[in-house]
């Protein structure tokens, strides 16, 4: 019986051709004068790149990488201990993927409605031994008499000096290098000194000192952290004029609210300095995007490129009306269903074997974006699927380009 009834559905069951297509097949539609402020989006700007929370699978996450160096003296003095950095390493991470994760809403400006947009980004420790043991990997220590100490006061200053990034620097062209350094100690007994926490960034490095001298946690001092990594990324000060409207410019001279003359709410900003550092606007993280995403930029080697492994289980479903304005990394295949449609407006990289499948009824929209597979390999292009007549639709507008196909052979 249960062979019968399969017999007699699959004869039931209409016939799905598939049907390769070029772009030689289509037809060129000009773009439409009545243009809306989306349509003239461009894929260089931060709005692009702020997630649909609606469909946050179309923006998959970002995979960072980064290390720690902790600098100290030739006698181990001045800095934690090997045991001790480590733990404090992998507690740091889990505090500032946290800040990540949650990224509060805005303080500034009061009573705003600005929404909360996922960061999407993850902290990767990464060794230069993918055999080492991953409670040591990626973390390292250097005993140094002549450039274990930070100085950001003075004339013998040496926060923006590069001579320990390059001398003990693993990496720098694919990985963020985080030194951890202590004041140098002269200098942090003089009233006139300000040893507390503070940073710079550098390139693709990172100095933090006045940790291990002020007894700080790593909750005293994520926020610091994400902070230096946001200018790493391509993000500045909030509080001045940043590119971003919805970070508003301020005075910056509130820590906390009970600071004297500071009235009504400080800034929790990840970009300003303040003592919560917890947010960033949806600019800022679209900013963020925009720059990984951006193939011309050198924060994109900071990546891990998983988006050249192909993941079925990372496939894309278009179920309603969907536009993709700024640049996206895919790791599956996309599938457009009966009734929906997807415009491309900038560059898609498709992972290597994947396929965009527009199914009868479904429409795909291809608008001056560039579709090809950024690790150099090949994938299969777009299949249109037909039932009886219905049968998926592909439009061209402008001058999409299509690469690294596999070659089809007749």
């Amino acid at each position: 019986m249960p062979i019968f009834l399969l017999v007699i559905f699959e004869s039931c069951t209409p016939k799905v051709s598939t049907a390769l297509v070029t772009l030689d097949d289509l037809v060129n539609h000009p773009k439409t004068e009545a243009l809306t402020r989306d349509d003239l989006r461009s894929c260089f700007e931060s709005s692009a790149y702020v997630m649909d929370t609606l469909h946050k699978e179309h923006s998959p996450t970002r995979y960072l990488r980064i290390n720690f160096h902790f600098m100290n003296s030739a006698d181990s003095t001045h800095n934690f201990s090997e045991d001790s950095g480590r733990i404090f390493v992998h507690k740091l991470i889990h505090v500032m993927q946290l800040l990540f994760d949650s990224n509060n809403k805005l303080w500034l400006p009061q009573g705003n409605d600005i929404p909360v947009i996922p960061v999407n980004i993850k902290y990767v420790l990464t060794g230069d031994n993918p055999k080492e043991d991953p409670q040591t990997a990626g973390i390292y220590f250097h005993y140094d008499d002549d450039l274990y100490f930070y100085l950001h006061q003075g004339s013998r200053s040496n926060n923006a000096d590069y001579t320990v990034i390059e001398k003990y620097g693993k990496g720098l062209d694919s990985i963020i290098n985080i030194f951890i350094l202590p004041h140098h100690p002269d200098s942090a007994r003089s009233p006139t000194y300000q040893s507390g926490c503070v940073g710079i960034a550098l390139g693709n490095a990172v100095k933090i000192s006045g940790i291990f001298e002020k007894g700080l946690n790593e909750w005293n001092v994520r926020g610091t952290f994400n902070h230096e990594i946001g200018h790493v990324l391509g993000l500045y000060h909030a509080w001045t004029f940043d590119g971003c409207e919805d970070t508003p410019m301020h005075n910056n001279k509130c820590w906390v609210p009970e600071n004297p003359g500071c009235m009504g709410i400080t800034s929790n900003n990840m970009m300003d300095y303040n003592a919560f550092q917890s947010a960033l606007s949806p600019c800022q993280v679209g900013l963020l995007h925009k720059n990984l995403s951006n193939t011309e930029n050198p924060v994109r080697t900071l990546l891990i490129k998983t988006w050249c492994r192909y993941d079925p289980f990372k496939k894309i479903t278009i179920k309603d009306t969907i536009t993709w304005y700024g640049a996206r990394d895919l790791e599956g295949d996309v599938e457009i269903l009966n009734g929906a449609s997807l415009r491309i407006k900038c560059r898609v990289s498709m992972p290597q074997g994947s396929v965009i499948r527009v199914h009868p009824g479904g429409t795909l929209i291809l608008d001056d974006c560039r579709l090809h597979n950024d690790c150099g390999q090949l994938w299969r292009g777009i299949e249109i699927l037909k039932i009886k007549k219905t049968e998926g639709k592909v439009i061209k507008v402008g001058v999409p380009i299509l690469e690294n196909l596999v070659t089809i052979v007749p």
